[in-house]
């Protein structure tokens, strides 16, 4: 069970939840709403008052290494070394010990089979999302934390984002995703938080969530469903 109680972190105040495995949460808010800043809280690498729990241990108990192998992010901005190899990059910003032929396996599974030695810096920006997820299936951390995970990807990665996403949800991992993509959010999430000015001004499932964007956006906006799938535009016309 992971237990979030924030009183006080940058602009984020009075916000607190409990999750439970298995439980995918979308955090929701326009920018500035405070939804990375909340990640990074969880995280850990940003301070302020509040609890941090997960199987009733404390997390701000553990050190910072000891931390990152229970609670690990796939961050919306990463920039190593210019020069580090992807092996380099997944194995310098581990809090495990990883061989090699762990980190091949992983980049198998995302699509990226044989691309250890290539230099980071020169993937393509699908490619780079790739491997951060890669290092995080490496690590395997009991909460994973996803920051704007399908802004400015290709179709073909942000649906494969999604898949790990619900792979993770299947084996019993917590998985907050923070996301402006509320299409993302809809297909991914089993929970939702809506946040504004840094406060909670929203908790539930998807049917009250779908209800409740205008509250969180402050924008009118049209929500059609057309053969099973959604759509959601602003209603430019007043």
């Amino acid at each position: 069970m992971l237990e979030v109680s924030v009183e006080k972190a940058g602009i984020v105040s009075g916000v607190e939840f409990t999750l439970s495995p298995g439980t995918v949460l979308g955090i929701a808010g326009k920018n500035g709403s405070g939804k990375t800043t909340l990640l990074k809280f969880i995280a850990g690498v940003f301070e302020g008052k509040g609890r941090i729990r997960w199987k009733g241990k404390d997390l701000k108990e553990l050190s910072f290494r000891e931390r990152m192998k229970v609670v690990n992010a796939v961050p919306q901005n990463f920039e190593p070394n210019l020069f580090y190899s992807v092996y380099e990059v997944v194995e310098s910003s581990s809090p495990v010990r990883l061989r090699k032929k762990d980190i091949d396996e992983v980049l198998e599974k995302v699509g990226l089979s044989g691309f250890g030695g290539r230099i980071f810096a020169k993937l393509s920006g699908g490619e780079k999302v790739r491997v951060l997820i890669a290092r995080l299936l490496a690590i395997d951390p009991d909460v994973v934390l996803f920051d704007e995970p399908s802004a400015f990807l290709d179709p073909d990665v942000a649906v494969a984002v999604a898949e790990i996403v619900g792979e993770l949800k299947d084996r019993g991992k917590v998985v907050i995703v923070a996301s402006h993509d509320v299409l993302f959010l809809l297909d991914t999430c089993d929970l939702f938080l809506g946040l504004k000015e840094g406060r909670e001004v929203f908790w539930g499932g998807r049917g009250d969530f779908l209800r409740s964007l205008q509250l969180i956006y402050d924008v009118p906006l049209k929500v059609a469903e057309v053969d099973g799938e959604l759509f959601i535009k602003p209603n430019y016309r007043r």
